[in-house]
């Protein structure tokens, strides 16, 4: 693979350019949230995790609650951020209007700094619990199991996966994503991913990713079919910012990356993207950061796209926002 593409690659990277990118950061995956599903109040959701946080001994008796902060230039659903730290890598964080809404509960582990994983299935458990009175331990299990059963090797570093999956508890749905480049994984209490009856992603077949009054072809016109897992957009002041997240056949390893590169090569040759990091060939078991750019068509924005994969999948981000593209 990687004498395949080192020429081609190395040819599209003899120009670099800087960008700068002027990007108001939004919340984690806000927009997949489905605020309708949970009514427990706030107030009552954080008393009862931050009392099962105790319990289990994952933060200390004295802390009172989560300390908060207002953010008045977001949605008006996730103006008020309450985070609470469980030692140096775990983080509960909610979201609420100020009122009694509730939107959407996060945990985050850093899998770099994970040394024993029973903290972290405790911390699902306060997460699910306290907005699901009739949760119990096992189905936990049961619901992690569903939504990623490779979630145990994941955080002992066994297994390495991008994308994001979700299930149901008592009709609440939930969403683990799983970020291989962060080396984060993402625990969502009030998720839903949007699918149409039959299991498929409403925008599979789109040949074209639309940010405003920009388009970018898409993956699977140059590829062909593909499975997607999540489709998300979210803007955010003067931000946009899209997530296709993708897999591949399982019984062929060497997908994704064939997929990337054609795709990345279809994009400079004919979408007008230009490389801002450098990389030298395409193994199949991923590891590559990749980065591109281009002038978005309204005056003044840029449109970034990472792209990162692995031997079962891809994640693409957009990101359209005011900036600057200057050839070094």
């Amino acid at each position: 693979m990687n004498n395949i593409l080192k020429k081609p690659v190395h040819l599209a990277l003899i120009l670099t350019y800087m960008v700068t990118l002027f990007v108001l950061v939004a919340p984690a995956s806000a927009s997949t949230v489905n605020t309708a599903r949970v009514e427990t109040p706030a107030w009552e959701w954080e008393a009862k995790c931050i009392t099962m946080l105790w319990r289990m001994e994952l933060v200390p008796a004295g802390v009172a609650g989560f300390s908060v902060k207002e953010y008045p230039e977001r949605d008006p659903a996730f103006r008020f951020e309450h985070v609470v730290e469980i030692g140096d890598y775990m983080t509960i964080m909610y979201f609420d209007d100020g009122a009694a809404a509730f939107n959407s509960a996060v945990l985050t582990v850093n899998l770099d700094k994970v040394t024993a994983t029973e903290p972290v299935w405790r911390a699902i458990n306060a997460v699910v619990m306290a907005g699901d009175p009739q949760a119990t331990g096992d189905l936990v299990v049961e619901l992690i199991n569903a939504i990623c059963p490779a979630f145990e090797d994941v955080l002992t570093g066994k297994e390495r996966l991008n994308g994001a999956q979700g299930g149901t508890l008592h009709g609440i749905g939930y969403m683990m994503e799983l970020n291989d480049t962060e080396r984060f994984a993402r625990f969502f209490a009030n998720a839903e991913l949007t699918r149409t009856a039959a299991g498929a992603p409403a925008d599979a077949d789109a040949e074209y990713y639309t940010l405003g009054a920009d388009k970018v072809t898409s993956i699977t016109k140059i590829v062909g079919a593909r499975d997607l897992v999540k489709s998300d957009t979210v803007t955010n002041a003067d931000v946009t910012t899209m997530t296709m997240v993708y897999s591949t056949d399982p019984n062929d390893h060497t997908q994704a990356a064939n997929d990337m590169a054609k795709f990345f090569q279809y994009l400079m040759a004919n979408d007008g993207f230009i490389p801002l990091k450098s990389f030298d060939g395409l193994p199949y078991e991923g590891g590559v950061e990749m980065q591109f750019a281009k002038e978005s068509v309204d005056a003044g924005k840029l449109i970034i796209l990472d792209m990162n994969y692995n031997s079962k999948g891809y994640t693409l981000i957009f990101t359209k926002g005011t900036g600057t593209l200057t050839r070094r």
